[in-house]
C-alpha cells in the first residue's frame, strides 16, 4: 500500500508545519510583549 504510506507521511509533515506556524506565532507575540514592556518602561522613566 504505497498510497497509505504517502498519506501518513503527508499527515506528519502537515502536523509539523502547523506546529511550526504556531511556534512562530507564539515567538512573535513574545517578542512584541517584550518590546512593549521595554518601551513602556523607557516611556515611564522619561515621563517620571
Amino acid at each position: 500500500m504505497p498510497f497509505l504510506g504517502t498519506l501518513t507521511n503527508y499527515n506528519k509533515t502537515h502536523k509539523t508545519q502547523i506546529m511550526e506556524e504556531q511556534l512562530m506565532f507564539e515567538v512573535i507575540i513574545g517578542c512584541t510583549f517584550l518590546l512593549w514592556c521595554v518601551f513602556g518602561g523607557i516611556l515611564v522613566k522619561v515621563e517620571g
